[in-house]
């Protein structure tokens, strides 16, 4: 994407997928599942899979030629990488403003790059929230439960859990 797209909407049978392209620099040697260069997409909702090819990102959100934007990315569903990539590369100036996440368990999302303004946790149950994988990121965010309302589903006991890596994250 280089220009304008309003919303994506992945349903729960959908699945988004890179797959080795060849031709393109940016795509080889592997397939990345949605990528914004220098475009705005205003929301982005997964309810299914998007997954990056072999060495491929789920998805990258990179300003190779300015600056990436998705507005609000929210995430019922599954974003991975292939091998060596991340879910989400939000690297090159990328900008993500609101990023809401249900995927976690054993799978956290991987991420790279800046991190998003705001990093909501999704929280379905007492075992099923939420989970960021962070390695090699810049910036601060701001860390909320997604559409917090009195659920009884969160506790302070599942928060420190659903962030990993190597670097202090603003609240």
């Amino acid at each position: 994407n280089g220009g304008l797209v309003n919303g994506i909407y992945n349903d729960s049978t959908g699945t988004i997928t890179g797959t080795a392209n060849g031709t393109d620099y940016l795509t080889s040697p592997g397939g990345i599942g949605l990528q914004n260069n220098a475009g705005v997409i205003t929301e982005i909702t997964n309810m299914g899979t998007i997954s990056g090819g072999a060495y491929g990102n789920g998805i990258l959100n990179s300003g190779f030629w300015g600056s990436g934007t998705i507005t609000t990315l929210t995430n019922f569903g599954t974003i991975t990488a292939g091998t060596g990539g991340y879910g989400i590369d939000n690297s090159n100036s990328g900008v993500i403003v609101t990023f809401n996440n249900a995927q976690g368990g054993t799978s956290p999302v991987t991420y790279t790059g800046a991190l998003p303004g705001t990093y909501n946790i999704i929280v379905l149950s007492p075992t099923s929230y939420g989970k960021l994988a962070a390695t090699t990121v810049t910036g601060a965010m701001n860390v909320g439960i997604f559409g917090a309302t009195s659920t009884g589903y969160y506790s302070a006991a599942t928060t420190p859990s659903t962030l990993s890596g190597g670097t202090t994250y603003a609240s």
